[in-house]
């Protein structure tokens, strides 16, 4: 898996997982469930928004490699250790605050030109 960018294959092949539910262990779904509660109770400034929350989360269970390890009948039984790097949580808080407007790039102090984020859930903006 890229750690850099999502795979869009990867991505799609997930989804289809998380749909079918068919190979996924009941106790898989259990501590993703608690894990997301978990990062939703550490970072609730992001619960309106649910693209970044999934952007997070995937990439929390992409370092556990807990994407597909249930795929091998060997590693059902193994347990996963899930890391939730607090300051990549309320790093949106920063970036927001450096720019809010998603549709006008501005220099990071990286110095990187990147589109604003702000936690808007883009769904309810259609509605409006």
């Amino acid at each position: 898996m890229l750690r850099q960018g999502l795979n869009a294959d990867d991505l799609r092949a997930y989804a289809r997982s998380v749909e079918e539910n068919h190979e996924r262990p009941l106790s898989l779904l259990f501590t993703e469930a608690l894990l997301l509660r978990v990062m939703e109770s550490l970072g609730e400034q992001i619960l309106q928004c649910p693209e970044r929350i999934s952007y997070l989360l995937y990439h929390v269970l992409q370092d556990a490699g807990a994407l597909f390890e249930y795929e091998d009948p060997q590693m059902r039984d193994v347990q996963m250790t899930y890391s939730i790097d607090f300051d990549k949580l309320q790093d949106g808080l920063r970036q927001m605050d450096a720019n809010s407007n998603p549709y006008v790039r501005k220099r990071t102090p990286e110095g990187k030109w990147e589109l604003g984020l702000n936690f808007d859930d883009i769904n309810e903006s259609g509605i409006q």
